[in-house]
């Protein structure tokens, strides 16, 4: 909006009228849903910053451009544009009211505008403006809208906030949505779109500087995810992308995705998820542990490398942390007696940065197909604010420690598929809120505690192929679950 001032919106719109008579459309909303469009306005917008002369302001005036004046070309150019999304979108108006509220409002004539909520009254469906009225906030989402994704939306030039998560939309992410640049946005989720197609557009990330939360879960969206993601987005907060598709739809290049990336969103990112993503030949990056800001890291792909960095078990304020090789999980549950694929090694430190005497704030910790060296430290009893520990599937040795028994939290603990030998610790019988206990596929010893038949709440217990002896305790008729 700096390099575009606001009164020359209505210059844009009368332009874009002669273009669509020239062209026989009907109208200009029509016009806006087509492809060519977005790079006519850009053609079109330095036309006019070329025409029309800097502001000249006499010694001692205040300077016009947020004059009423500006205002009221804003306000006129956002209802225009909200019509032409409004055309540009399918919809079933008896099975969703989200866009009942929206009617033809081509001419403001005075302030508040009816798309704006102002004095107690509701405004447009899925609408928030600033004290100015702009248009800040669109959130359109579980409103069962299809077609594609309209064009017309990048004439919101306040817009932070875009959510069109939970619809039908479809076809392909054009990258002429992002050609203008929009420095505004700051929140995008484009979620449960199950019908989007085509890659991740470069231009989204490059245009959108300030952009804090993308989120671009269980989509079609396809390719490889553009490298301007690590690179571009100093601001991020919150990434989660997500491919439910068998294979994977989308990947990472292992070229701009390598061990010693630097993201520029270090000091700002506090959830980074990727899972589903295709990640072969690419490096586990070190630099992920220097993210410090980091509550919510997962990484359950297929394919990634390399090692993981000591500093990841240091993160302070890790609440939920996922490691996870899908190729490996797939092979150990589909060949059991051969050896597992592993690509991703490391071992679980003495100590954890996230548990002990400071505190704890892990909830959550998946380690799962990957080659872990060592033992599981004794350390892990002090992480109390545990609810599930999986450690399935990562060659672990020794014993099942018995400080385990302090995580009075624990509703899962999952530890088959390793190495693991020695007794069933009867300390278990103090997590009495487990619900799920999975220690099979292990070389254990000894019999099965009547101690655990003091977790009532109990639902699943797996034993299979653990090497253990003698008579089922009768006291598991106590876990009725």
């Amino acid at each position: 909006t700096h390099s575009f001032p606001l009164l020359r919106y209505s210059s844009l719109w009368f332009l874009l009228g002669m273009v669509s008579t020239m062209l026989q459309i009907p109208s200009v909303h029509e016009m806006l849903s087509l492809p060519c469009t977005l790079p006519l306005l850009s053609i079109l917008i330095l036309i006019i910053n070329s025409a029309m002369p800097a502001e000249v302001v006499a010694p001692g005036a205040s300077p016009t451009s947020n004059s009423d004046n500006d205002d009221m070309a804003l306000m006129q150019a956002q209802a225009q544009a909200l019509m032409a999304i409004k055309d540009a979108i399918t919809y079933d108006p008896f099975s969703s009211d989200c866009l009942s509220s929206w009617t033809n409002s081509t001419t403001v004539v005075k302030a508040p505008p009816s798309y704006c909520p102002s004095n107690g009254t509701a405004g447009w469906y899925g609408l928030h403006c600033d004290d100015r009225y702009h248009i800040t906030s669109l959130n359109l989402s579980t409103c069962g809208l299809s077609g594609s994704i309209p064009l017309s939306l990048a004439l919101l030039p306040s817009l932070s906030i875009l959510d069109l998560s939970n619809n039908n939309f479809s076809g392909p992410l054009s990258s002429s949505l992002f050609n203008l640049p929009n420095s505004s946005l700051t929140y995008l989720d484009l979620s449960y779109n199950t019908l989007l197609s085509g890659d991740i557009p470069s231009s989204l990330i490059l245009n959108s500087p300030n952009l804090q939360t993308l989120l671009l879960i269980d989509t079609r969206l396809s390719g490889v995810v553009p490298p301007e993601m690590w690179t571009h987005l100093p601001s991020l907060q919150k990434l989660v992308i997500i491919d439910d598709s068998s294979p994977p739809l989308l990947s990472i290049s292992p070229t701009s995705f390598p061990s010693s990336a630097n993201f520029s969103f270090c000091a700002t990112i506090q959830v980074f998820d990727l899972e589903g993503l295709d990640a072969s030949g690419a490096s586990f990056p070190s630099s992920l542990g220097d993210c410090q800001q980091l509550q919510t890291l997962i990484l359950s792909t297929t394919g990634l490398q390399g090692s993981i960095p000591p500093s990841i078990w240091q993160l302070p304020h890790l609440q939920y942390l996922t490691i996870q090789d899908l190729n490996v999980v797939d092979a150990v549950n589909n060949y059991p007696d051969q050896p597992p694929p592993y690509k991703l090694h490391g071992s679980l430190p003495s100590t954890f940065g996230f548990c002990g005497a400071a505190g704890s704030t892990i909830e959550d910790m998946t380690i799962d197909g990957i080659n872990l060296t060592g033992h599981i430290p004794a350390s892990i009893g002090t992480c109390s604010s545990l609810q599930n520990l999986d450690l399935s599937h990562t060659n672990l040795v020794g014993s099942i420690p018995s400080s385990l028994g302090n995580l009075t939290q624990l509703q899962t603990l999952a530890l088959q598929s390793n190495n693991l030998t020695g007794k069933i610790p009867t300390t278990l019988s103090s997590c009495s809120q487990l619900t799920q206990l999975h220690l099979g596929f292990n070389p254990l010893r000894g019999s099965i505690p009547s101690e655990l038949g003091m977790l009532i709440n109990l639902q699943v217990l797996s034993l299979f192929t653990a090497n253990l002896e003698g008579p089922v305790p009768v006291e598991l008729c106590n876990c009725t679950q």
